[in-house]
This record gives structure tokens, sequence and C-alpha cells, in this order.
């Protein structure tokens, strides 16, 4: 059997299976969405292992910053698969800027704590579009944070919340 996943899945898929794992759990009218953010977190995560010079890693940085402000600002896809993406599935561009100017900030080490904040914050913003039972689950995960976009959703299926 073939799937065909988009390229926001294909790269979480590759780079990070458990957040993969947790977005099969998201309804399919947001899960694109959730991809294509995790896939951004996954590509700005990346850079300090792929850079050889501090300096480098900045440019990498700036150069999301640029093509972050370009899509959502002007609405220009430049040169990127993953932002092509962000701007088909409407990831909201607070959270995905947040994101970037996280890792930017704490180049090069990770920003742990805000990636899960952020993560929390797409759940709490996108779970209600997809009905009263997700906007009641993404409550109840927004409230146990990211520890809980797992188990927590396995849990609440295996109840019949949704």
């Amino acid at each position: 059997m073939t799937v065909n996943l988009s390229y926001p899945a294909k790269e979480v898929y590759r780079y990070e299976r458990a957040d993969f794992f947790r977005c099969l759990f998201v309804p399919e009218s947001i899960r694109e969405t959730f991809f294509s953010l995790y896939a951004l977190n996954g590509e700005l995560a990346r850079i300090p292992a792929m850079v050889s010079e501090e300096m480098i890693g900045h440019i990498r940085y700036a150069w999301w910053d640029e093509a972050l402000e370009a899509l959502y600002d002007k609405g220009e896809a430049r040169g990127h698969p993953l932002l092509e993406a962000l701007k088909e599935n409407a990831v909201p561009k607070a959270l995905a800027v947040r994101l970037m100017n996280a890792y930017r900030e704490a180049y090069p080490d990770p920003p742990t704590p805000v990636v899960e904040e952020i993560s929390t914050a797409l759940v709490q913003e996108l779970c209600p579009q997809a009905g009263p039972a997700w906007a009641k689950a993404g409550r109840i995960i927004a409230r146990n944070g990211k520890k809980s976009t797992g188990w927590l959703s396995l849990k609440l299926l295996i109840a019949g919340l949704f």
C-alpha cells in the first residue's frame, strides 16, 4: 500500500516520529496545519547541527526570518516547499514567527519550553475549528501541556470523547 504524504508530513515523519504520530490524532481538517508547524520546528531545530560556524547559523535564521516576513506580510513563499505548506495550511503567523524567534534567540541551544508552549497554543487555537468534542479535547490537552498530546489523546479517543 502506498501512502501519499505531504512535504511537511514527510519531514515530520523523517525527523520526529513522536510528533508525526501525535498529528495522526488530530482531525484531518486541521492535521496539515500541525504537520506544517512541526516541520518548521524540525527545520529550525536542525540548523545548529547543519552548520560548521556560528555565524552561518545566524545567517540561516535570518533567512527564515525574512522568508516568514515575506510569506505573512506579502504572501510570497520563496524558495522552500515548507513555506508553501505554511501558506497553504494557514499556520498562524504569530506561532510561526514566535517559534522562529525562539530558536534564533536561544541559538545554539534549543528553546524547549517555548516549543512546548507554541504546540499547546496551536492545539488551543485549532481544535475548536474541528467541532465541539475537539474543542473540549483541545482545552484538556492545553491544560496538561505537550506531555498529554500523545497519550491523553489516545485515552480520550478510547473513552469515546471524539
